[in-house]
């Protein structure tokens, strides 16, 4: 990890960390959540940054995106931006019914992280309707919600500008 990583990351973390106590603090509900299960505002920002930076680890190997019949490697490499840019009508296939415009954290990347990875689908090939492509079940403690988090039931609405930038990646 470069020293511009490492810059870069913590000031990513420090705008969620802060995002999401500004948004806290305008939901007592979502925050009684939290206190309820202990989760910390810093907790939750790193666990949010690891995931994410696994997905582009997952996304740079071709494993997002994977048509049916195809095999793993194949999938597209610019799969997230997808996601990001696509991410009103994925919201709504994935269909989390709210009155409200889309959000990224709370309607895409909620379901990537907590249903589309972590749980295993009878379908043999891991297809994921939500996202019309394979996408890998991972067995592992990432992509669990955290203390208990009741992602479903909740909804976390971080700005989406957050989540990108004009930046290229290679």
């Amino acid at each position: 990890v470069t020293k511009e990583f490492y810059s870069r990351y913590k000031d990513l973390f420090e705008k969620t960390r802060n995002a999401l106590v500004a948004f806290l603090d305008a939901t007592p509900a979502i925050q009684r959540h939290f206190d309820e299960r202990g989760i910390q505002c810093d907790d939750f920002a790193k666990k949010l940054l690891g995931q994410i930076v696994f997905l582009y680890f997952l996304q740079k190997k071709g494993w997002f995106g994977v048509e049916r019949g195809q095999p793993w490697g194949s999938g597209n490499k610019g799969f997230i931006r997808h996601l990001f840019t696509e991410r009103a009508h994925f919201a709504h296939l994935v269909s989390r019914k709210s009155n409200r415009a889309s959000n990224f954290l709370n309607d895409i990347l909620e379901p990537l992280f907590y249903d589309a990875l972590a749980r295993p689908r009878p379908e043999e090939d891991h297809y994921y309707p939500s996202f019309d492509c394979r996408i890998p079940f991972l067995n592992g403690g990432l992509f669990e919600p955290l203390y208990g988090y009741k992602w479903n039931e909740t909804e976390i609405l971080l700005n989406d500008t957050l989540f990108s930038n004009t930046e290229p990646t290679d």
